[in-house]
């Protein structure tokens, strides 16, 4: 690994007084979002949602030339996500702000020309009881920072070229169409995730740009990313896309 990479897991751990979240569906989003960009392209990108910084900063190392901003509105995430970032090799390059996406401020922070790459892992419990402390009320569950509102106003801040990340549960890409297409934006990219082959799909990476129309496009990229081809192992792909994150090796079943 280069100088400015570091294993995600230890940083989390050791390397500042605040913990960072290392979950499977933020690794996902942080490795998958804008692999069609070029790795040395000047790119603005904005993580929506930031938690502790985990996926700010995986973009940071994907991106070398790029500019990363995070927005998070819980204060204790935000500060973690400022610390994580000030700790890591790219504290240069990545800028958290405490505060609302949705908000009306949160506009004069937008670069001119529009952002290159959103990226959000958004909160997605609708109906479920509520977690017994705010912080994890606010990362889990939608409140005010619906998928809805996140399209609409992701819509209105990429570039003419710039693309939308998600990763969400499987079962919201039909929320996810109706949304995009009232927001004029295209699914380009699906990929769905499955812990195991014989499980259903539990996850969804979907990526989205501006459309010429409000109505949906088949997608022009979709495949399955299956995680674990056996338990205990990691399937070639799933090491293929994370493995650049960690320092030691992930255990992979050969399946040539």
């Amino acid at each position: 690994m280069s100088q400015d990479s570091f294993d995600f897991r230890q940083f989390s751990i050791d390397q500042t007084g605040c913990a960072m979240r290392v979950g499977t569906d933020g690794v996902l989003i942080g490795a998958w979002a804008g692999e069609s960009c070029a790795t040395d392209a000047s790119l603005r990108c904005l993580d929506v949602g930031s938690g502790t910084g985990l996926v700010a900063l995986m973009l940071a190392q994907r991106f070398p030339q790029a500019r990363i901003e995070g927005v998070e509105i819980e204060p204790t995430a935000a500060d973690c996500a400022s610390s994580n970032a000030a700790a890591s090799p790219f504290s240069e390059r990545v800028n958290i702000h405490a505060g609302d996406f949705l908000a009306p401020s949160f506009l004069s922070t937008v670069p001119a020309s529009g952002y290159d790459l959103i990226v959000s892992n958004p909160p997605y419990f609708r109906a479920s009881l509520h977690a017994p402390d705010r912080q994890r009320t606010v990362a889990r569950h939608e409140g005010d920072l619906t998928l809805e509102k996140l399209m609409e106003q992701a819509a209105r801040f990429l570039g003419p070229n710039g693309l939308l990340a998600l990763v969400t549960p499987y079962d919201r890409l039909g929320d996810l169409r109706m949304y995009a297409a009232s927001s004029r934006l295209m699914l380009t990219r699906l990929t769905e995730v499955r812990t195991l082959p014989h499980k259903q799909p539990k996850r969804l990476l979907s990526e989205w740009r501006h459309a010429d129309t409000a109505i949906d496009m088949p997608p022009l990229v979709s495949d399955t990313l299956i995680i674990h081809p056996a338990a205990g192992y990691y399937s070639s792909e799933y090491a293929r896309l994370t493995g650049a994150f960690y320092t030691t090796s992930l255990r992979i079943l050969a399946t040539g």
